[in-house]
C-alpha cells in the first residue's frame, strides 16, 4: 500500500507541477513532443527498405470489436467512479457522462481503426492535426472527457487535480486500444507483432502522437470555454 500512495503522490505532484507552468509553455511542450514524435515516426519510414503495414487494412472480427468496446467503455466508466466517487455524489449528470461515453467509445473506435491504419502506411505531413480522420476522432475524445467535466458543474474545475488525472488515464486508455488495433494480423488471423523494430515503435508511437495532438485540441477548447464564461 506504500508504494501505491507514493505512486499516486508522484503523480499528483507532477500533474501540479506541470500546472503551474505558463499557459503558453504548456502549449509549446505539448507541441514540441508531438512534432517530435511526429519526425521520429517519418525518419522510422525513410530509414525503412519495406513497409509491410502498406495497403493494409485493420480488420476486426465482431468478438474483438467487442471486447476492445467492452474494454473501452468500461474502463473510462471505472475511472470515473474512481475519480469522482470521493468528491461528488452520484446524480442526473453522471448518467449523462456514461451515456455518452456508451456511445463515444463504439464511435472512437471505428474512426481509430482507419486514422491509425493510413498513419501507418507512410510519412505524416505537419497538416496531419487537420486531417479529418483526426479531427473526427479528437472530436469524439473530447465529448467523452466534457461530458465528465459536466458531472463536476463548474467549468473551472479542470485546472485541478481530479479533472486532469481522468484526462492523463483516459489518454493512456486510449493508447493501450490504439496500440491493440496497430498489431497487424499474420494469414491465421492472429495478431503477432512484426519482426522488424521500427515497425514495432510505429505501431506505439502514432496513438501516442494522436493523443499529443488530441491534448492540444482539449486545451484550447477548455480556455475557450472559460474565456466565454
Amino acid at each position: 500500500m506504500r508504494l501505491k500512495n507514493e505512486d499516486t503522490m508522484l503523480i499528483l505532484n507532477s500533474i501540479k507541477a506541470f500546472m503551474e507552468i505558463n499557459n503558453i509553455i504548456q502549449y509549446a511542450i505539448i507541441f514540441v513532443m508531438a512534432l517530435f514524435l511526429i519526425g521520429c515516426h517519418n525518419w522510422l519510414f525513410k530509414s525503412a527498405q519495406s513497409n509491410p503495414f502498406r495497403r493494409s487494412t485493420i480488420d476486426l472480427t465482431p468478438q474483438e470489436q467487442v471486447v476492445i468496446y467492452v474494454g473501452l467503455f468500461g474502463g473510462t466508466v471505472l475511472l470515473m467512479f474512481w475519480i469522482i466517487a470521493p468528491i461528488s455524489q452520484f446524480r442526473l449528470d453522471g448518467l449523462i457522462a456514461i451515456g455518452v461515453t456508451s456511445i463515444s467509445s463504439l464511435f472512437i473506435i471505428l474512426t481509430l481503426k482507419p486514422l491509425l491504419g493510413a498513419m501507418r502506411e507512410d510519412k505524416l505531413s505537419y497538416g496531419f492535426v487537420i486531417n479529418q480522420k483526426f479531427l473526427l476522432t479528437a472530436y469524439l475524445i473530447i465529448f467523452t472527457e466534457l461530458s465528465f467535466l459536466n458531472w463536476f458543474k463548474e467549468i473551472t474545475i479542470y485546472v485541478q487535480t481530479p479533472f486532469l488525472i481522468f484526462v492523463a488515464l483516459y489518454s493512456v486508455l486510449i493508447m493501450i486500444v490504439g496500440i491493440y488495433l496497430g498489431i497487424p494480423k499474420n494469414d491465421d488471423g492472429k495478431k503477432v507483432l512484426p519482426t522488424q523494430w521500427r515497425w514495432r515503435l510505429v505501431i506505439v508511437l502514432n496513438p501516442i502522437i494522436v493523443v499529443l495532438l488530441t491534448s492540444l485540441l482539449v486545451k484550447l477548447v477548455l480556455s475557450i470555454i472559460l474565456l466565454v464564461q
